[in-house]
């Protein structure tokens, strides 16, 4: 009989560097992934305010947008403060800070991340924490319920029917043809990726109202166009944009001084044992 158990994950981030998380780890197994190029790597680390972004792996909290008109944002490439458990860091105006905790209720298995924004002035905000993940060609992505899926590059048509139609090609996270395509699952609040036999869960929580999605880049091997590589990006998202300001009223949040705004993403780690079938995520 196969059994899914929880097993514990161990964050490591670094403040200096834009706070981004450098390692997710659970029973042995590195969740993020990194970029092989070791040039990529030592660029990552001079990074300051106005750099352009570097591809480095890993996981950078993208805000005050993914895109537009800051690529990545504006405090990946910025020191963050701490101050006990809270980290927070500042860019023109906009705030966000982060506590990461073990809830005593998890058995010390799962992670929870609470992100607070606000803003000097009332204005529209999204934040993507953009994590890179390192899998496997088997690897699959079980999302919850969402809205239709948008494309943020142009729609993969011959892939995606190559796979056996858009639901098939969003669960085969790992495989397809040679190529890059970003997309969004709106108002999607839980995905679980599977490879061989360990899982890893993305919850989002906030209050009624608080716009959430995941973002979800798929570069099996076709961007950048002059050195392709591959790299697989599951991105919890405040939001359901890209870029500012967004394309549909309601799709960012609007923050202010008086205004702020939190969200929480539990992450919990799984390994599968036993034997049996081997379709489909572990249960909720």
């Amino acid at each position: 009989m196969t059994s899914w158990h929880p097993v514990q994950l161990q964050l490591t981030t670094d403040l200096g560097r834009g706070g981004r998380w450098t390692s997710l780890r659970a029973a042995g197994r590195e969740w993020l992934w990194t970029n092989p190029d070791p040039a990529i790597a030592a660029a990552r680390v001079h990074v300051g305010p106005g750099d352009a972004f570097v591809d480095a792996g890993g996981g950078e909290e993208c805000f005050p947008c993914l895109r537009a008109p800051h690529d990545h944002g504006l405090v990946w490439n910025r020191p963050w403060r701490r101050n006990g458990d809270l980290a927070s860091v500042s860019a023109e105006g906009h705030h966000l800070t982060r506590v990461v905790q073990r809830p005593p209720q998890a058995a010390d298995a799962a992670l929870v991340v609470t992100y607070t924004v606000s803003a000097d002035t009332g204005r529209d905000v999204l934040h993507a924490t953009h994590l890179l993940l390192h899998l496997s060609e088997a690897a699959e992505l079980h999302p919850g319920p969402h809205g239709p899926l948008v494309f943020l590059d142009p729609r993969p048509d011959a892939e995606i029917d190559a796979l056996g139609g858009e639901q098939a090609w969003v669960r085969a996270l790992g495989r397809g043809r040679r190529g890059a395509v970003c997309y969004l699952l709106p108002d999607c609040v839980t995905v679980t990726v599977t490879d061989g036999d360990d899982a890893l869960r993305l919850t989002l929580d906030a209050d009624p109202g608080v716009p959430l999605a995941f973002v979800v880049w798929r570069n099996l091997a076709g961007w950048p166009a002059d050195a392709p590589y591959r790299s697989i990006g599951v991105e919890p998202a405040l939001g359901k944009d890209v870029s500012l300001p967004p394309a549909r009223p309601g799709d960012a949040m609007r923050v202010g001084p008086d205004a702020p705004v939190t969200w929480r993403l539990t992450l919990e780690a799984l390994r599968r044992d036993g034997s049996g079938p081997t379709d489909g995520p572990p249960a909720c």
